[in-house]
């Protein structure tokens, strides 16, 4: 007789590691075993650390300590996971960044986690509320700020901004945004404020309201165009600008100018390195 093939079974996966609602807590260090009778994952509560008592529903991702009694949602555990972490160490970090101190770090929400010892930034909405949590991760050789899987990207730099300020500046990136503040401050200007988008081509229309009836200055990188089978790409900081510049002028509560940061034909400038941002020339 005939063989007859079999297939191979795939390999299992685990249940909390595809669950969308638990992504947000595997990110942040939540080390996390799944009860497949009560659809939930348990592992040590972050708060009290008594062991395998922090708990999540997988269908509606709300966690509780069935010890400490601490409960929530994943924007909840964000936050409470901030409260709890370190300013230890900044010093150390600052000396990497150059040009940044660790009391520019700390006003700028940076804190080491508890769960992961990785560095840690916040993002805030335009109301103020803590919704997301950066990681800065070495990434094949490169540090990255990366965002909390299942939370939208939020803006740098909220804890310094001056709701009284006439004059909005907006770069790419909270490092630009931390030397940037740096120089405003050291020039005497007490009418501006520095926010800092997450990447060049995310503005959020809520951001808007913070620039509502004050002159906004777009300071974006100077990126190069890229190839694309052979046809130019506009650069990306170039077009950052125009997405940007285009959700501030469609909002309801429009800014009073939206002005740019040209840095030539084209939109970036062809004697400087691509990604050549604010910082670089501020601090050259």
């Amino acid at each position: 007789m005939p063989t007859i093939p079999t297939r191979k079974k795939a390999a299992k996966k685990k249940p909390d590691e595809v669950i969308e609602t638990l992504r947000p807590y595997r990110f942040h260090g939540m080390d996390m075993d799944f009860t497949k009778t009560h659809g939930e994952v348990s592992g040590d509560c972050p708060w009290c650390g008594r062991e395998g008592k922090f708990s999540v529903k997988c269908d509606t991702g709300q966690w509780r300590c069935f010890v400490c009694g601490e409960k929530g949602n994943s924007y909840t555990f964000l936050r409470m996971l901030w409260d709890i972490s370190s300013i230890k160490g900044l010093d150390k970090l600052a000396e990497s960044r150059k040009f940044i101190d660790t009391q520019e770090l700390e006003a700028w929400g940076v804190r080491m986690s508890p769960l992961t010892r990785d560095w840690m930034m916040v993002g805030h909405g335009a109301d103020g509320a803590l919704n997301q949590l950066y990681r800065y991760i070495s990434m094949q050789g490169k540090y990255r700020l990366l965002a909390t899987p299942g939370h939208k990207h939020q803006l740098f730099g909220f804890q310094t901004y001056n709701k009284r300020c006439e004059q909005v500046y907006i770069c790419e990136g909270p490092w630009d945004g931390i030397g940037l503040l740096r120089a405003v401050r050291a020039s005497g200007d007490t009418t501006s404020s520095v926010l800092a988008v997450p990447g060049v081509n995310v503005f959020q229309p809520a951001w808007a309201e913070l620039c509502a009836g004050r002159r906004v200055v777009l300071l974006f990188d100077s990126d190069h165009p890229k190839d694309n089978n052979g046809k130019p790409v506009q650069p990306a900081g170039l077009t950052g600008v125009k997405t940007a510049a285009s959700v501030l002028a469609s909002c309801k509560n429009k800014p009073a100018e939206i002005v740019y940061l040209n840095w030539g034909a084209g939109g970036y400038d062809p004697s400087l390195p691509s990604g050549t941002d604010v910082r670089d020339i501020l601090y050259a």
